[in-house]
């Protein structure tokens, strides 16, 4: 007689083998798939196995090989035939597989493919327009700022040509783009923030659409090229500065005492691509897994991923900066604590570090300039494309399983169903 149960992993394990003959317990989960039991001279033996009959009507029996799970190729302690009710997910898995292939049906795994393919080939269809009109409306629906949606909005409108708003998002060139976007007349900033949010239309694009990622590469490479061609310089000859220069700066920053929350403070800045009032308000809960992540899920600055690297070296400076914290202040949960407190406890970043700033220059025997102008030659500020590694090393992979970033600005997991919401959801 066959019996019929949801089979769990406690039932799979516990279940008696039959005096005589074959007992068969059939998943009432995946129908056709089930637990066959029997018993020879010296044991009893189990197996997860289905029956089926194919399209003609001919029986199909096939066992599954728990050798060839994942599991069993990490775990080196137990055999596979011992506690089978850990293979009984991944045993579903196969048999479901198995049944669609035996009925001449598309496996999961082919449907999601043939429908990635699907909707990919929609998305590359879409121009820049309407991609960028949807991300919008998106904005809009999940309340971001009033001031940055009708920002993007206007640079958009505005700024954009024509002639790029128009073209299918797979027949976007890359370097076309990022050459209109650096000789736009309009200013730095607004032009870094419609670099960013076409970035993020592309990134977007890229789950469904591969070749989107080389655009992501493409799109940087040459964005950063020709910024540094065109770009207004106040300063010229900051760009002929030798690395001797920078060095004796630095070691000026990393060996002040008195003023080490300004010096070092600068001295980040110089590391970080982050505005100068990020780091000297950074804090040791803003660190996560190697990284600091310098806007709180609340701050909304960027819509975004954004979050910086820690070397060997910045991880160096850090711990500096918490054996100084911990001398001057006992504990603080801020890199630069001020001393001029109102209550007297730590609890304030320093507001300045223009004094630091024109002493350095003076012991490194330079001219004063302004210290915004001064980093400018030595990095880069916000790079085109923060997660570009990341995105293609996980893709929507990541995105629909877990946050790794806990502090990051996108605590909102983005699941991404179908075309209409593929621009719209987060």
């Amino acid at each position: 007689m066959v019996e019929r149960s949801r089979l769990t992993s406690q039932i799979v394990d516990n279940s008696v083998c039959p005096i005589g003959g074959e007992r068969w317990i059939a998943d009432t989960e995946v129908p056709g798939f089930g637990l066959r039991l029997w018993r020879t001279k010296h044991s009893c033996n189990k197996a997860f196995a289905l029956r089926v009959s194919d399209p003609k009507g001919r029986m199909v029996r096939r066992t599954y090989n728990p050798k060839c799970a994942w599991q069993a190729a990490f775990d080196r302690t137990d055999p596979p035939s011992s506690n089978l009710g850990r293979f009984l997910n991944e045993a579903r898995e196969w048999a479901e597989d198995e049944i669609a292939r035996i009925k001449g049906r598309p496996t999961k795994a082919e449907a999601d493919w043939e429908e990635r393919k699907s909707t990919g080939a929609v998305v590359r269809k879409l121009t820049l327009e309407t991609a960028a009109s949807s991300i919008l409306k998106g904005l809009y629906a999940k309340g971001r700022s009033e001031r940055y949606k009708d920002r993007l909005d206007k640079l958009f409108a505005l700024y954009v040509p024509q002639k790029i708003k128009h073209v299918e998002l797979g027949q976007l060139d890359p370097v076309e783009v990022a050459r209109t976007l650096v000789q736009l007349p309009t200013s730095d900033g607004n032009i870094r923030t419609l670099r960013s949010f076409i970035s993020q239309i592309m990134e977007r694009g890229a789950s469904f659409a591969g070749n989107f990622v080389e655009f992501h590469d493409e799109f940087a490479r040459e964005f950063s090229s020709q910024w540094a061609k065109v770009r207004q310089v106040q300063y010229p000859e900051l760009n002929e500065l030798s690395t001797e220069k920078y060095e004796t700066i630095f070691k000026v920053l990393e060996t002040e005492d008195e003023l080490w929350q300004q010096a070092l403070a600068i001295r980040l800045y110089f590391a970080f691509r982050r505005p100068l009032c990020r780091v000297t308000q950074g804090s040791w809960r803003q660190i996560y897994g190697g990284f600091w992540y310098p806007y709180w899920p609340d701050e909304k600055a960027f819509w975004f991923e954004c979050r910086e690297s820690i070397t060997n070296e910045l991880k160096s400076q850090l711990n500096r900066i918490a054996e100084l914290v911990k001398r001057d202040f006992v504990r603080s949960t801020l890199w630069f604590p001020s001393h001029h407190n109102r209550n007297g406890k730590p609890t304030s970043p320093i507001q300045s570090v223009e004094h630091m700033w024109r002493i350095a220059l003076k012991r490194a025997s330079m001219r004063y300039y302004p210290l915004r102008e001064f980093s400018r030659s030595y990095r880069e500020f916000n790079n085109p494309s923060y997660y570009l590694g990341f995105i293609r090393q996980y893709g929507a992979t990541f995105r629909e399983s877990q946050n790794e970033a806990k502090l990051s600005t996108i605590l909102t997991q983005r699941r991404k169903t179908n075309v209409c919401q593929y621009f719209t959801d987060e």
